[in-house]
């Protein structure tokens, strides 16, 4: 008997009709009490437990149980993001944009590193789509673009959404972002 906790089934070998996705299946109300606590632990999953599970798995399908989403299905791109590097250009006692004054950097506009945010962005969408939407609104005076991306997966917190696991961002301060 196991303890209620995450299980990962991870294959490099999937049939065709999983390839590209991942299904998260919640298990957290399958359990019953364990006859004698080991520790802290008080839950352990039963035989008809462990069966219900499998079969959430070998059907490859979504499912509710009590209306309660239990097994989800979404494409690996759902827990995929990229994270952008947000400029925006440093600025003169008089407001003026700071320009290079030598090498590649020459006559463009300098980066104000106090004001370097970072935003995720899904890999389901477009960067400049996103940077529109999200980033330009909360500048006064827009204009700016990312100088560099990383890519990365998260891991879900749930089955029922490959929603963000950290909490949202404030809005940027309001200034001129930095194209580049």
């Amino acid at each position: 008997m196991l303890e209620p906790s995450n299980i990962w089934i991870l294959s490099n070998r999937k049939p065709a009709e999983r390839k590209g996705k991942v299904q998260l299946i919640d298990a957290s109300s399958f359990w019953q009490m364990m006859r004698k606590s080991l520790g802290s632990t008080r839950k352990e999953l039963g035989p008809e437990h462990i069966e219900a599970i499998t079969r959430l798995f070998g059907n490859f399908e979504q499912a509710e149980h009590n209306g309660k989403p239990i097994s989800r299905i979404f494409r690996n791109e759902a827990f995929g993001y990229r994270t952008i590097t947000v400029e925006r250009p440093l600025r003169d006692e008089a407001g003026n944009v700071v320009l290079g004054q030598r090498g590649k950097a020459k006559s463009q506009p300098q980066a104000d590193s106090s004001l370097r945010d970072t935003e995720n962005v899904p890999l389901s969408e477009d960067v400049q789509a996103y940077f529109e939407r999200e980033v330009l609104p909360q500048v006064a005076m827009p204009g700016s673009t990312t100088r560099k991306q990383r890519w990365a997966m998260r891991s879900p917190s749930t089955a029922t959404s490959p929603g963000p696991m950290a909490p949202a961002k404030p809005p940027l301060p309001a200034s001129t972002c930095l194209l580049k």
